[in-house]
């Protein structure tokens, strides 16, 4: 595998972006043309203020297209002609659980707890889906009175959606 780790998410994408040019491999895709993959890459960033992000010029997007993705994953809603969201998933999970707030609720009741999941895949909906989420699962652990999140992403868009979905699971 490869491990990056920078302390932004520019500067964690700009690494992750050289790693897949260099050592990833073309594949058939289910969802459009060729892809190049790479296999377990394990992506650490640091210390990006969620509140203060840092947007550096050279990304395809700035602070508002960035504060009008935030509601995809902090909210429940799901925009018209949309199947669902990051945020649909997470706070609205089948009948209605909420899965960020059991997550903060079991971590303040258990700090040590590894039971702090939050699951974005819908069996019953996402097998047969031509657009399943990314995201799949998201755990939150703490140690050293840190807390680390976790995500394990199925298929990611590097070149594109990377970016966006580490500010948004920075901002959860």
């Amino acid at each position: 595998g490869f491990i990056v780790r920078e302390k932004s998410i520019a500067n964690t994408w700009y690494r992750i972006l050289n790693l897949v040019m260099k050592f990833g491999t073309i594949k058939k895709s289910q969802h459009s043309s060729d892809q190049r993959e790479l296999v377990n890459l394990v992506a650490i960033v640091e210390d990006e203020d969620p509140d203060n992000p840092s947007i550096e010029k050279w990304l395809w997007f700035g602070k508002e297209e960035l504060e009008n993705y935030y509601p995809q994953i902090m909210t429940g809603k799901i925009p018209e002609g949309t199947e669902y969201t990051y945020g649909n998933r997470l706070l609205e999970y089948g009948v209605g659980k909420n899965q960020i707030d059991f997550i903060i609720s079991d971590l303040r009741k258990t700090k040590y707890s590894r039971r702090a999941i939050a699951v974005t895949w819908q069996h019953e909906k996402d097998m047969a889906s031509t657009n399943p989420p990314c995201w799949v699962v998201l755990q939150a652990l703490v140690q050293d009175d840190k807390l680390y999140l976790t995500c394990y992403l199925r298929s990611n868009d590097m070149f594109s959606a990377w970016p966006l979905n580490a500010f948004g699971l920075r901002k959860i």
